[in-house]
């Protein structure tokens, strides 16, 4: 296999087959990202004139539609904001957890576009979030939303523009008006704007093992305790729609992770019942590590993983952004079993909290200590069982201004069948807890499980199972 040639920053540009598709293509009459005469040179002025054409619009915006006082920016309120200290503010929850990241993640984008590196769309992204922060609002520059803004934004960026350049590969050369639409939908300032999709189809994506898999269903309380309702949710239902995807699973002796995200998994829950319709954003990506393998049946590779994780339940939330020592790997026990898994350790800064009774405002930021441990247990081509707990554990202030600890634990399991082709069935059950000692927090222990039903549509390398593609199980 030919080593594909680099730009000056190690960014390769000539493509390769996306594990989503079942054929290889060639984009070898693209323009290469670097070359000054094509749309899609490296730019280093659009991207700023972008993200401030983007914070003008979006200012004008909020002073109109939202608040006046907040966001009616003059010389004298960013004058004042440059001499201030840095704070954490009480914004809502979904604001500053949802809505400061995806607005990061568009910054990154712009970079992106231009043909930047991870590592120089990132600089962007603060660019972006500092800018705001003195600028965009009269209130002083919030911490906590430069960290969500510019390094949880980064991490989401990053994200989608992998998943709208495997979308963009699978679509064909050139790619359909769905494909298109659907990478426009995952990060449009990446892919609908001077460069068109450009910048994301040319991304050399070094062939990547994949896991991708999206469902409907629907879910019901079963189990729940402390929640400070007189009759509780027991009993309510739920619709759901969930998109898992894994990139650059362990396994592949030729796939390499030299860059941010060459490995990186990602989920998304939307519901009915949550706020503002995002029920669960979880993104861990490899920032830089090393493979390793034990014997001929384990492959893996460790190293630093970045993640921003948005949990919102309506009895509880929690969100960070952080940064963990772990692993990811793969073990084929037999012909037709194989185990994959991850486990990290780390730190990072977010906020957790309840809904009653102050609702968006009742949360705590602070320190935020957390783990994460899944195993996927692969039967051949045939089912998949997955079981995920993640823990954080927060130490903070709260609204009240009062000391805080909190415990968010969450354990989630799925057992999908693949019934025809494609098309799968599942069943899968999670519980969460939080115990609290602070006192914005109605009780100090809260619980919920939750049942759900699924239909699941699953991409072409099945259940992820690396070295098994194409029925191959040798």
């Amino acid at each position: 296999m030919l080593d594909a040639p680099q730009d000056v920053r190690g960014e390769t540009v000539v493509t390769t087959t996306s594990r989503l598709e079942p054929a290889r293509m060639s984009l070898d009459a693209e323009p290469a990202i670097e070359d000054p005469s094509s749309k899609n040179a490296v730019n280093y002025i659009a991207p700023v004139l972008e993200i401030v054409g983007f914070e003008v619009l979006l200012n004008l915006y909020d002073r109109t539609a939202i608040d006046e006082d907040i966001y009616g920016v003059t010389t004298d309120s960013v004058r004042r904001n440059l001499h201030r200290a840095w704070v954490l503010d009480t914004d809502p929850f979904e604001m500053n957890m949802v809505a400061h990241p995806y607005s990061g993640a568009l910054f990154f984008g712009f970079a992106r576009a231009a043909g930047h590196s991870y590592e120089e769309s990132l600089l962007y992204t603060l660019f972006g979030s500092v800018l705001w922060e003195y600028a965009g609002e009269t209130g002083p520059a919030s911490l906590n939303d430069l960290i969500m803004t510019g390094i949880g934004g980064s991490f989401l960026g990053e994200a989608l523009f992998r998943m709208a350049n495997a979308l963009l590969r699978s679509g064909g050369d050139p790619p359909g008006v769905l494909p298109q639409i659907g990478a426009g939908v995952l990060l449009p300032s990446a892919t609908v704007n001077v460069y068109g999709n450009r910048a994301a189809r040319a991304f050399e994506d070094h062939d990547p093992p994949v896991f991708l898999r999206m469902s409907l269903g629907a879910s019901r309380i079963v189990q729940e305790s402390n929640t400070g309702k007189e009759h509780g949710n027991l009993g309510n239902t739920s619709g759901l729609a969930t998109v898992d995807f894994i990139y650059g699973l362990p396994g592949d002796p030729d796939y390499t992770y030299h860059r941010p995200f060459d490995y990186f998994s990602f989920h998304f829950t939307g519901s009915n019942t949550a706020q503002t319709g995002v029920g669960n954003v979880m993104i861990l990506g490899l920032l830089g590590g090393t493979p390793y393998t034990a014997g001929s049946d384990y492959r893996g590779v460790w190293g630093l993983y970045g993640n921003y994780d948005y949990i919102s339940q309506e009895t509880f939330r929690v969100a960070t952004t952080a940064l963990s020592l772990g692993t990811t790997g793969q073990c084929r026990i037999s012909k037709h079993l194989t185990l994959q898994g991850t486990v990290t350790g780390g730190f990072g800064f977010g906020a957790a909290g309840n809904v009653a009774p102050l609702e968006e405002k009742d949360y705590v930021y602070g320190v935020m200590p957390q783990a994460l441990v899944t195993i996927r247990t692969l039967f051949g081509d045939t089912a998949m069982l997955d079981v995920t707990g993640r823990e954080y554990f927060i130490r903070g202030t709260g609204i009240d201004k009062r000391y805080a600890l909190a415990n968010n634990a969450h354990i989630e399991s799925a057992f999908t069948v693949r019934v025809a082709g494609p098309m799968a069935v599942g069943v899968w059950y999670g519980v969460s807890e939080i115990d609290a000692h602070y006192r914005t927090f109605s009780r100090s222990s809260v619980m919920r499980g939750t049942l759900g039903l699924t239909v699941s549509f699953l991409g072409n390398s099945g259940f992820g199972m690396v070295g098994a593609r194409n029925g191959n199980q040798d």
